[in-house]
C-alpha cells in the first residue's frame, strides 16, 4: 500500500489532484480520458502491485471523509484497501479482515521476516539481497578507487 500511495502522491504532483474514483488506480499506468489537458501526464507504474493473497487493491476517493468512514485526522481524499483473505469486502475497506491506509488496526502486524516468506515473491527474495549486495560492493569498490 506504500508504494500505491506513493505512486498517488506522485499522480498528485503531476495532476493537481488525486484520480478520481472513475480513474482508480488505472490511472497510475494509463493516461485516463479525463486528465488534465493542460497537464502532462506521466506513466507512474508499470504495473499495480496485487495486495498479499493476490487480488488488486481497491481506491475509494472522496471530498468527504463520512463516506469512507475514515478518520477526519487521517484523510487526504483517498484511500487504500485490500478486500483481505476472503477477497470480498461490504463496507468498502472496513470488514474486519480488510486491510485499510486509514486504520491503523487493521494493517498486518506480522513481522517483516514472516510477510517475506509468506510472501507470493519469496521466491525472488534471495535473488533481490544478492544483487543489493553486488550493487553495495561495486560502489564501494568505485569509492575506494577515486580515493587512491
Amino acid at each position: 500500500m506504500a508504494l500505491i500511495s506513493a505512486a498517488l502522491k506522485m499522480f498528485k504532483v503531476h495532476a493537481g489532484r488525486y484520480p478520481t474514483e472513475e480513474e482508480g488506480l488505472k490511472a497510475l499506468i494509463e493516461r485516463p480520458a479525463t486528465y488534465p489537458e493542460n497537464k502532462r501526464w506521466t506513466k507512474i507504474m508499470d504495473k499495480l502491485p496485487l495486495d498479499p493473497w493476490g487480488n488488486p487493491y481497491q481506491y475509494v476517493k472522496s471530498d468527504d471523509p463520512s463516506e469512507i468512514d475514515m478518520p477526519d485526522w487521517t484523510f487526504d481524499g483517498h484511500g487504500l484497501y485490500s478486500l483481505g483473505p476472503d477477497g470480498i469486502s461490504n463496507s468498502r475497506g472496513c470488514d474486519d479482515e480488510d486491510l485499510n491506509s486509514w486504520d491503523e488496526s487493521s494493517m498486518d502486524k506480522r513481522p517483516l521476516g514472516q510477510r517475506m516468506l509468506e510472501s507470493r515473491h519469496a521466491p525472488y527474495a534471495g535473488a533481490a539481497i544478492l544483487a543489493l549486495i553486488l550493487c553495495i560492493g561495486t560502489i564501494l569498490r568505485g569509492r575506494k578507487g577515486a580515493t587512491a
